[in-house]
């Protein structure tokens, strides 16, 4: 894809400046100049342009499937803080198994300020190699100098996969690393596998609202990217891995610039409670009717030692904070014990808590469909049941 100004059709007019939203489109000696690294192709430019003088050539860049060019599993570790929150070692776990199936490198890439404790951790969790772009203008969050600098280590050392966290930062900014590549990108994926004959990555995903769950392959272009939800797998640290290589990457001065700020950070106070934390689990659904039915799940939890979650519907009629909520839109959790109440087990609670070492369900309806997956199905009115097992529990 390119884009070109016919300088001859220019009259300097400035519309098109005004259009673009990325600052991508200036005015120079009474012409439109265009900066193809932060242009995002979106074509407001050539819409605003009453002359036709800037145009689009969305031909896309060809790639050979049977190249052997494209190799290694790379994993963006995310920083929050200055540290490396769990998922992305759960994402190199993953990374390890589906590059065994392949015979090829795990990678980790990362970008921030005074990396090099931090590489040198990735290092021993599972990355053959650490990509560390270390620069003072990378110690804050931006996503366009973020996006533009992945793109181009990814475009240096062609991965043939790109795996990163479904989080508030990997959804805003790797969708503009896959713009930048013209490559395809599967988000919030929940399962990965490796096809054993075409060596391509398989990319499951809640579609049509979360009632199916759709697998997606990116048979034509490299590499293969996808962003997948945190806490979907379990990091199990290889205890015959070896001390991986740190590279320390430069990158062209013009790519750390950004249009972006950060004029300081304020941190929220609301509870933010995480469920991931706890060994047990007791979520209600709809079936505890209000909010005041809800406390009893309240109440078992607080018995139990455990933390209360909530299914969609509990969570959208405000009986409890949107942070306690399991499933597609909320939190994966893979507690030792899980109490499903009152939730009859649509996709997408399920895709969020199906991995649950011990699931008992409690539903007046005996067909409901997360029986499925319970190890224990108590089919019961939860306002009698709950109050009873909390008196035994008491008892003991």
């Amino acid at each position: 894809m390119s884009i070109k100004v016919t300088a001859e059709k220019c009259v300097g007019c400035g519309m098109c400046a005004k259009a673009c939203g990325y600052g991508a489109v200036s005015i120079l000696n009474k012409k439109a100049v265009i900066d193809l690294d932060k242009c995002v192709y979106c074509s407001s430019c050539v819409s605003a342009c009453k002359f036709g003088a800037i145009e689009i050539n969305s031909e896309r860049r060809t790639f050979d499937k049977d190249s052997a060019d494209y190799k290694g599993i790379w994993v963006y570790a995310e920083l929050r803080n200055g540290k490396i929150p769990g998922f992305v070692f759960e994402l190199l776990s993953k990374a390890r198994e589906l590059a065994s199936i392949v015979n090829e490198e795990v990678c980790c890439f990362v970008m921030g300020y005074n990396l090099s404790s931090i590489s040198e951790e990735l290092a021993t969790k599972g990355a053959d190699i650490v990509y560390a772009v270390d620069y003072p203008e990378l110690k804050d969050y931006k996503d366009d100098a973020y996006s533009a600098v992945m793109a181009y280590a990814i475009e240096k050392y062609k991965p043939s996969v790109v795996l990163a966290g479904s989080t508030v930062i990997g959804r805003a900014f790797i969708p503009r690393v896959a713009v930048k590549l013209e490559t395809g990108l599967t988000a919030d994926c929940v399962t990965l596998e490796m096809d054993t004959e075409t060596k391509l990555l398989l990319q499951t995903r809640p579609a049509f609202s979360g009632n199916l769950m759709a697998t997606i392959v990116c048979e034509n272009m490299k590499p293969q990217m996808a962003t997948v939800r945190p806490g979907v797998f379990a990091y199990r640290e290889d205890e015959s891995f070896k001390t991986g290589e740190i590279i320390n990457l430069d990158v062209p001065s013009e790519l750390l610039l950004s249009n972006m700020e950060v004029l300081s950070f304020v941190k929220d106070e609301e509870d933010k409670i995480n469920l991931k934390d706890y060994d047990i689990v007791v979520a209600g659904g709809r079936g505890m009717k209000n909010k005041k039915g809800f406390e009893l799940i309240e109440r078992l939890a607080e018995a139990l030692g455990g933390v209360t979650a909530a299914s969609r519907a509990a969570s959208d009629s405000g009986w409890i904070a949107h942070n306690h909520l399991v499933g597609q839109t909320g939190t994966t959790v893979k507690p030792k014990l899980y109490f499903a109440i009152g939730i009859s087990g649509a996709v997408q609670h399920l895709s969020g808590m199906e991995e649950s070492e011990i699931i008992i369900a409690v539903n007046t309806d005996p067909s409901a469909p997360i029986f499925e997956i319970a190890n224990y199905k108590i089919v019961a009115d939860a306002f009698e049941f709950i109050p009873q097992l909390i008196e035994k529990l008491k008892v003991k």
